[in-house]
């Protein structure tokens, strides 16, 4: 088995859409976060970030086995184009909880 952390990136605008398609298509629970992008490809959609210099975005993380990653990323591009993300993968070691 192996796992990985697939971490997702994308504009706030479409993070409704994302957590719905999440939601149905997805063994797997996740977890958001907002964050700010910065650099020369941010993408500023508003007057706001425009100011600021930067770009509010939401991060996704999953953490899953990799053929799965791999499967979810053509998915999402399936059935939602035209939306514009950053992923990647990274390896996990250990998964688990504690009571």
């Amino acid at each position: 088995m192996n796992l990985c952390c697939l971490t997702l990136i994308f504009q706030k605008d479409v993070e409704e859409e994302i957590i719905d398609f999440m939601l149905e298509h997805s063994k797997q629970g996740f977890h958001t976060s907002s964050i700010e992008g910065h650099g020369h490809d941010a993408e500023l959609a508003t007057l706001k970030e425009k100011v600021r210099g930067r770009a509010g975005k939401t991060r996704m993380d999953i953490v899953m086995e990799e053929h799965e990653a791999n499967t979810l990323l053509a998915d999402i591009k399936d059935a939602l184009p035209g939306i514009h993300l950053a992923f990647w993968t990274s390896p996990v070691n250990t998964f688990g909880r504690l009571p």
